[in-house]
Order: C-alpha cells, then sequence, then structure tokens
C-alpha cells in the first residue's frame, strides 16, 4: 500500500488497498476504518463502479463491526443502489452487499427484512454456475436464522396478544370458579340431602317389610297366619302347581284342658314349642330342605300346612313326623305332668289334569278327616292316598 501510494497511480493504489483487504479486513487492523474510507473514495475517483460498491460493503462491514449500524446501512444502501445498475451482467457484488446487510439486519431484530436480503443474495448468486461455497453458505445460514427469528417474533406478539386477551378470560374464568364453587356447595347440600333421603326411604322400605311380615305372622308362634295362608291359596289359585299339592289341618288333644289344669301362660308356651317342632318336620323331608311349604296357625290350637309338589303319602309322612315328635318332646320342662299329642287331616290333589288347585274343596275335606281322627281316638292322622282330582 505504502509503494502503491508512492507511485500515486489511482488504479494501482485501487488494486493494493483491494488485496490489503484481505488481511488488514480480516485482523481489524488499526485505523483500517481511513483506509476504507480512502478505498472508496478512489472507486467514486476512478469511476470503477463495481468497486465502489465492494468498498462500501467493506466499509459498511467495517462500521457493522464497529456498532455504528446507521453508518453501516448508509453505506450498504450506497452500495447496493450502485451494484443493482451493474446486475445481472455482474451479480456479485450486489449479493455480497445484500448477504452483508442481511446480517445487519438481523444482528438488529429486522427478521423479515434480513429475510428479505438473504433471499436477495441467493437469487443473485443463483445466477452463477458455481457460486462462492462461503457467500452461498452464509446467506442461506442468515435466511434460515432470519426465518427462525421471524418465528419467534410472531410468536412473541401472539403470545402478548393472548396474555392481554387472557386477562378479561382470567378475570371471567375466576368469577366462573366462583360461581362453580358456590353451585358445587349447592349441589353438595343436594347430594346430602338426597343421601339422607334415601336413607329414610330405606329405612321407610324395610318398615313396610317388617310391617308386612307382622301382618302376616302370628304374634305369639311367629309362623304365618289365616291372612298369609289365604294368600298362598290364591296364588296358587292364580299360578298352578305343575305336581301334586297337599293340605294338612293339625288340632292339638284337649288343649282346653291343658289350659284350664297348666294355665293360660302353660298353654302359650305349648303353643310355641309346637310351632318349633312343625318347621323342623316341615322344612327338612328325606334330608331335602323344603321352601316352598307354608305352616300357618289358623286359631287358638289349628295348624294348616300348605305344600306345593308333596302328594299325599309325602305329606301323611309329615304329619306322622309331627305326630312322633310331639309324644318324644319333654312336656314336663313347660308343667310337671303335662303331654301333648295333636290329631291331623290330610286331603291332596294329583297332577293328573291341568288346572287350578281346588284350595277350598282341599281345606274341607282335610277339616273332615281331622274330625275323624279326633273319633278314631286321637294322637293319629287320617289320609287317603286316593287324592282329590284337580277340577273334579
Amino acid at each position: 500500500m505504502a509503494i502503491a501510494d508512492r507511485i500515486g497511480e489511482p488504479r494501482l493504489r485501487m488494486f493494493a488497498y483491494r488485496a490489503a483487504c484481505v488481511v488488514l479486513g480480516n485482523l481489524d487492523a488499526p485505523g483500517w476504518g481511513r483506509e476504507l474510507d480512502e478505498l472508496v473514495r478512489l472507486g467514486v475517483h476512478t469511476g470503477d463502479r463495481w468497486q465502489e460498491a465492494i468498498s462500501r460493503n467493506d466499509l459498511g462491514q467495517y462500521l457493522m463491526d464497529h456498532d455504528d449500524l446507521d453508518g453501516a446501512e448508509r453505506e450498504l444502501a450506497h452500495g447496493i443502489a450502485i451494484a443493482s445498475e451493474l446486475a445481472p451482467a455482474n451479480s456479485f457484488a450486489l449479493a455480497v452487499l445484500h448477504c452483508t446487510r442481511a446480517e445487519l439486519k438481523l444482528g438488529a431484530g429486522q427478521s423479515a427484512d434480513a429475510l428479505a436480503d438473504a433471499q436477495q443474495a441467493i437469487g443473485c448468486l443463483a445466477m452463477f454456475d458455481e457460486p462462492t461455497p462461503y457467500l452461498f453458505g452464509m446467506s442461506v445460514r442468515i435466511e434460515v436464522q432470519a426465518r427462525a427469528l421471524q418465528e419467534l417474533v410472531e410468536l412473541q406478539a401472539g403470545y402478548d396478544r393472548a396474555t392481554l386477551e387472557t386477562g378479561e378470560a382470567r378475570h371471567q374464568a375466576d368469577a366462573l370458579a366462583h360461581h362453580n364453587r358456590e353451585l358445587e356447595d349447592v349441589l353438595g347440600e343436594l347430594a346430602r340431602a338426597n343421601a339422607e333421603l334415601e336413607v329414610r326411604a330405606t329405612a321407610l322400605e324395610e318398615l313396610q317389610a317388617q310391617l308386612r311380615e307382622q301382618a302376616d305372622r302370628d304374634a305369639l308362634t311367629g309362623l304365618h297366619n289365616r291372612r298369609y295362608l289365604e294368600g298362598g291359596f290364591a296364588r296358587l289359585e292364580r299360578e298352578p302347581t305343575t305336581g301334586p299339592v297337599s293340605v294338612a289341618v293339625l288340632d292339638l288333644d284337649h288343649f282346653k284342658t291343658i289350659n284350664d289344669t297348666f294355665g293360660h301362660a302353660a298353654g302359650d308356651q305349648v303353643l310355641v314349642r309346637v310351632a318349633v317342632l312343625l318347621r323342623a318336620v316341615v322344612r327338612t323331608t328325606d334330608t331335602v330342605v323344603r321352601t316352598t311349604d307354608t305352616v300357618a296357625r289358623t286359631g287358638g290350637e289349628e295348624f294348616v300346612l300348605l305344600m306345593p309338589g308333596s302328594g299325599a303319602e309325602a305329606a301323611v309322612a309329615v304329619c306322622e313326623r309331627l305326630l312322633v315328635a310331639l309324644r318324644a318332646e319333654q312336656w314336663t320342662r313347660i308343667a310337671g305332668g303335662l303331654a301333648v299329642t295333636a290329631s291331623a287331616g290330610v286331603a291332596s290333589a294329583s297332577a293328573d289334569r291341568a288346572g287350578p288347585a281346588e284350595a277350598q274343596a282341599l281345606v274341607k275335606l282335610a277339616d273332615q278327616r281331622l274330625y275323624t281322627a279326633k273319633r278314631d281316638g286321637r294322637d293319629r292322622v287320617r289320609g287317603e292316598t286316593t287324592a282329590i282330582v284337580r277340577g273334579t
């Protein structure tokens, strides 16, 4: 550079300064800014528009590196204006200037402008069969970074808008949450009230079931009463069985004498114990537990057994087992000298013909056979193996 300056020929000096840019520019040598100003002046003086454009790019790069962004912007804009006149015949200078300005804009956070300059630089370089790799790579890098920055800016703007918009939404959400809490409190009260109602309803259902059970039970013995027995007969009328049906009527022998001799309290104990024995012999027949039979106390010392599915012989056998149990019972635990027997009459309807069970006819016949047993000496069962045929 010193030799070229002594010689003084402008183009030689411009060539020397341009060559020095490769080394001194990269080293950021002291006073290099003044040398770049001189290089620009030489380009203007010689009328070499290409050199002027490239020199203004170098000066703009220098100013940008030294934080004079406005000065760099002016030099680059001037250089782009000059290089645009040279394109497309010589687009290299224009590509260099756009690439440098893209870097300047990217550093300033102006992503849209940086993206536009980077795309301009890539477009200019694409005109060459073999574009400069460094310059092309730098332009592409800046383009990618500018796109990323632009997306980030847009995201930030969207976030800012969302923040502003959600302010009112948050206020509304808080009000709604408060309202929801009030509703939850109301729903909680309703749930508790509903649970209490369910408890009360369940208790009422249980009470009603107990009342129905009490209405169907004999208070002393716990057996079913005449009302429940009549309901059982009615069910047989509505729902005919597919097998035989038997009815047994039992009566304790000389029960009035028991009351007169041992007292009504002893008589009540006798009735309670007889009920226990009745349930035992009726519900277990040949080791089979029967739940379909009904045992009812229908009068003072009278009991009726309704046995769906049991024929005449089976029903007579049940009554015989009861009489055996009564004879074997230790009645003296209730009162000294006490003995209890019973008489029974049995009537059955076979399954020879379909149709409703002749309930009233069975009860009447069983009652008649009970009195036959009484006349024959008591403590016995009277029934016939030939049963009433339904519907006759």
